[in-house]
Order: C-alpha cells, then structure tokens, then sequence
C-alpha cells in the first residue's frame, strides 16, 4: 500500500479518536488515551517490519494506480481499491463529527 493511503487511513482514525475525546473529554480521558496509543501501535509497528518474502518499501502511488487488485469479489483497479480502503474510515470520522455535534447541541 502506498505511504499517502496509509497515512490517509491513520490520520482519519486519529482524527476520530481526537474529536471524540474533544466532546467526551470529561467523562472518558483515560479510556480514549488508550484506546489512541493500541491504534497507533496498529499503524506504527507493521510500518518498519515487512513480511517475510515482500518488498523492503511501499509502493509509490503511481507504481500502484497501474496495478489491477484481486479481490473476493472480483477484479478493481488500484483506485476503486483505494476508495474501499479510505470509505471506512472516513464514514466512521463523519459519523463522530455528527455525534460529537449533537451532544453539543444538547
């Protein structure tokens, strides 16, 4: 996977983490530092060891836009598998947004 979609993915995840404990702060601080330090150690130690038997670095974005990805469903291309990856964690970012919005409200 190229480094930008994984930065992508891991700072949308921070960025949920960091609004939920912005509009929960004074309920739950403790649980949300945790729960943040479990998902950086989930993006930050499969970055410096590879799998055995595979590349020693990531893709560059153009290298991996001219592949086609094997999925259970079928054949994409590298950008609709990009969408799949992103869409996630995007809507759960979105989602926190708008709970975060409503609890202000009320």
């Amino acid at each position: 996977m190229p480094s930008g979609i994984y930065v992508a993915m891991g700072l949308m995840s921070a960025g949920f983490l960091t609004v939920l404990t912005f509009a929960f702060s004074s309920k739950m601080g403790l649980s949300f530092g945790a729960i943040f330090f479990f998902l950086a150690v989930c993006f930050a130690i499969p970055r410096p060891v590879p799998a055995p038997g595979s590349r020693t670095s990531a893709l560059r974005l153009q290298d991996f836009l001219k592949w086609v990805i094997d999925t259970n469903t079928g054949r994409m291309t590298a950008g609709s598998a990009t969408v799949l990856v992103l869409a996630l964690p995007f809507l759960i970012l979105c989602f926190e947004i708008a709970v975060a919005t409503i609890a202000a409200l009320i």
